[in-house]
């Protein structure tokens, strides 16, 4: 993470946050996944764990209430 400037400010944003909430890290630990890359073009992630990831975008809707494949 220290070579990735966003994702640094991001997780310490994120602490900061829990800190003033007064949540207790030594008791609820974050447990971080891998770096993941985002192509906005397809929706899609990409590279190690993209698979995973990916599985994860959509899931099945009742009919009534489905978002259309195009808008």
């Amino acid at each position: 993470m220290a070579d990735n400037e966003e994702a640094a400010r991001t997780l310490s944003a994120v602490v900061n946050q829990l800190d003033a909430n007064q949540v207790e890290l030594a008791q609820f630990p974050l447990t971080l996944g891998p770096a993941l890359e985002f192509d906005p073009k397809s929706e899609q992630f990409m590279g190690p764990g993209a698979a995973d990831a990916n599985r994860l975008l959509r899931n099945e809707m009742r009919k009534d209430y489905a978002i259309p494949e195009v808008v």
